[in-house]
């Protein structure tokens, strides 16, 4: 088992878990294409504390040899623009990383993952 700081974006066969300020979130949501907001929606987005501090955290979790993110269904109808249904929504959280850091600097989001 490896264990990585950081997201890992091309592994079908991860477990990760995202932390982000809920302030920082909110802004993001509003500034990415409305398919990656509807993938990060489907990942259940939970405001929480941690020091004091309201965070949304969202992930997945490893489960019968394959990651969650593989069997969760995206509910969006809209246009896709030049995004990709099936390859754009495995690279969506990878896309949201990259606004919070563009908007808000680098370790803006805390990630962790794990690769069976």
């Amino acid at each position: 088992m490896k264990t990585r700081n950081g997201f890992v974006s091309n592994s079908s066969t991860s477990s990760f878990v995202v932390v982000v300020k809920k302030e920082h979130h909110e802004k993001v949501m509003e500034e990415v294409h409305p398919f990656i907001k509807a993938c990060i929606l489907a990942l259940n987005p939970t405001t929480k504390k941690f020091n004091d501090e309201d965070v949304v955290t969202f992930g997945t979790f490893e489960t019968m040899g394959g990651s969650s993110w593989e069997w969760t269904e995206v509910d969006f109808d809209g246009d896709m623009g030049d995004l990709d249904k099936q390859d754009d929504k495995y690279e969506s959280v990878e896309t949201y990383i990259e606004k919070a850091e563009e908007l808000f600097g680098k370790n803006t989001v805390l990630t962790s993952s794990t690769d069976f």
